[in-house]
C-alpha cells in the first residue's frame, strides 16, 4: 500500500509538472525607427546657368532626395570666385564682371550653377 501511494504521488507530481504552461517566446522587436543621420541621395540646383548684374541678388532653388530630408541648415554653399559673385544660403549676389561656379554640397552629393556677371 505504501509503495502504491508513493507511486501515485510520483505520477501525480509528473502529471502536474507536465501540465505547466510553457512560456511563449517574446514577440519580435519592432524595427528601429529611421535615424536622423540619413544621407541625401541627390541634390539639384535651378537654374543651372545664371546671368546676374553687379549688385543684384538672385536665389537658387534646391531640390533634394529623399524629399522628406531636412536639409536647409546642412547645405554648404561655395563660390568659386567671390570677387565675381558671393552666395549665402542660396542667395547669389553679383560683385564684379566675370564668371564663376556656385556649388551646393550636402552630405556626399553636390550640384553647381554657372554664374555670369556681365
Amino acid at each position: 500500500m505504501k509503495s502504491s501511494k508513493l507511486l501515485l504521488t510520483v505520477l501525480f507530481a509528473i502529471l502536474i509538472a507536465s501540465c505547466k504552461e510553457t512560456p511563449s517566446p517574446p514577440p519580435p522587436s519592432p524595427p528601429p525607427p529611421p535615424t536622423l543621420d540619413t544621407l541625401a541621395t541627390s541634390i539639384t540646383i535651378s537654374p543651372r546657368l545664371m546671368h546676374i548684374d553687379i549688385g543684384e541678388t538672385q536665389n537658387l532653388i534646391v531640390t533634394v532626395k529623399p524629399t522628406d530630408y531636412d536639409y536647409q541648415a546642412k547645405i554648404d554653399w561655395q563660390s568659386g570666385n567671390t570677387l565675381v559673385a558671393t552666395v549665402v544660403n542660396g542667395a547669389v549676389t553679383g560683385v564684379s564682371n566675370g564668371e564663376t561656379i556656385i556649388t551646393a554640397t550636402l552630405d556626399t552629393v553636390s550640384a553647381s550653377c554657372s554664374v555670369i556677371c556681365p
